[in-house]
């Protein structure tokens, strides 16, 4: 009778190393390892531990992020502790793996509760080594040890807004229309210049040209210096780049009489307003070549008369062709 308790007794008691199935509550998406993959997984952690561990539950969330990632909330909790993680890995599998990772490492007592997992090495401590049972013991069920990779995020870097370049034009050519004869220009233009759109200040001079009147002894000879403001957009086709743009420019014309009694001088508001067209091909990181052609519209007119004869008179609309050189400094960070 001793002898058939005590065999009785043997099967009743479990083998070392066994333990109850741990508590999970474990929440994720469909298409993710369910509730009883999970729930093996850390059976099987619990199942290389020697010591007889202090109960666990463990809580796990799983969520996919707007980056396509899985971010995964973990908690495992103690009769005296708990342990609180939130991992971003690349696929749900991967969560459920870190959750039994976390989960093993908390019964061994290698997980510190108020730490974190290495950042030097972005991978988690190796899991403590399964260790064969004693002979004469039944073996129980073994599984591989499993370590999810862990990354840590890197910071997030805020792009940089682009900041402008310092361009500068220089040109030269001709205009037609709006004085009484065509004549030379010299331009120069300054100002900010951004992926799409240009924005500075130019100044225009027009030099002298003379026109007759109806007799041959009396002209007057006409040039302008203007200044004002030209905005244009930027549009890249490579090698060059189109700038349609407007000008607003405000000056004086100077009129001096030829001939006649009197040589008289005079000075007169002119002001106008330029729209046209631009391009530019960059030969180099700074130089540029140039070529341009502008409609002008005068906003106001002039008569010039000398000796009571009128001489010339200043006309509605005009054009302006001129070619010259660009040069950009200061390349902005994109």
């Amino acid at each position: 009778m001793t002898t058939i308790a005590g065999l009785l007794l043997a099967i009743a008691t479990p083998p070392a190393g066994d333990h109850a199935p741990p508590a999970l509550r474990w929440q994720a998406p469909p298409g993710c390892p369910t509730h009883d993959d999970v729930a093996a997984s850390l059976a099987a952690q619990a199942a290389t531990t020697d010591a007889q561990p202090s109960p666990l539950a463990a809580d796990a969330t799983v969520r996919q992020t707007a980056a396509g990632t899985w971010a995964v909330t973990i908690t495992v909790t103690s009769a005296t502790d708990e342990i609180h993680r939130e991992l971003e890995l690349d696929s749900c599998a991967a969560a459920a793996e870190a959750v039994a990772l976390i989960y093993g490492l908390a019964l061994t007592g290698d997980l510190d509760p108020a730490g974190d997992l290495d950042p030097a090495t972005n991978e988690p401590p190796s899991p403590t080594p399964v260790v064969p049972p004693p002979s004469g013991i039944s073996e129980p069920r073994k599984a591989a040890a499993v370590v999810a990779p862990v990354p840590v995020p890197s910071p997030t870097v805020r792009p940089r807004r682009g900041r402008p370049q310092l361009a500068i034009h220089l040109e030269g050519g001709g205009g037609v229309g709006t004085l009484a004869r065509g004549g030379g220009h010299a331009a120069l233009g300054m100002g900010a210049a951004w992926p799409r759109v240009r924005i500075g200040g130019r100044v225009d001079h027009a030099f002298v040209r003379r026109s007759d009147g109806p007799s041959g002894d009396l002209g007057v000879e006409v040039s302008s210096t203007t200044g004002g403001l030209e905005v244009a957009i930027a549009i890249p086709l490579a090698p060059i780049e189109l700038l349609p743009g407007l000008d607003l420019r405000a000056g004086a014309l100077r009129a001096r009489g030829v001939g006649g009694r009197r040589g008289d001088t005079r000075w007169v508001p002119w002001a106008l307003v330029a729209g046209g067209m631009s391009l530019v091909w960059m030969a180099a990181d700074a130089v540029g070549l140039r070529v341009g052609a502008a409609v002008e519209v005068p906003l106001v007119r002039h008569v010039f008369a000398f000796d009571d004869l009128e001489v010339a008179r200043t006309r509605g609309v005009g054009g302006l062709f001129v070619a010259g050189l660009e040069l950009r400094f200061l390349r902005g960070r994109r």
